[in-house]
């Protein structure tokens, strides 16, 4: 059976893995989507200051003129949203 809490670690872990492979690979706006996502995990996991301070790096790493992308930097700011009530 798996807890709430395996569930927060194990998405933790991608989340970690898939910043680390995209700075590797030089792409910001991936690097901005693991960073939204571990983000989402922080704040689930009742984490708001390392939630707010990841929602503020992925915001820098989007970039707002590739439409693409926009999904992700709404995400972002609204999971910002949350951080600061």
């Amino acid at each position: 059976m798996t807890t709430a809490s395996t569930t927060i670690r194990r998405a933790r872990a991608d989340y970690e893995r898939a910043a680390e492979l995209a700075r590797r690979a030089g792409c910001p706006t991936y690097l901005a989507a693991a960073l939204r996502g571990l983000a989402d995990v922080h704040l689930l996991a009742g984490e708001k200051t390392l939630a707010r301070t990841l929602y503020e790096q992925a915001l820098e790493r989007f970039d707002p003129h590739w439409v693409r992308r926009s999904g992700g930097r709404i995400r972002a700011l609204m999971g910002a949203r949350r951080v600061h009530g």
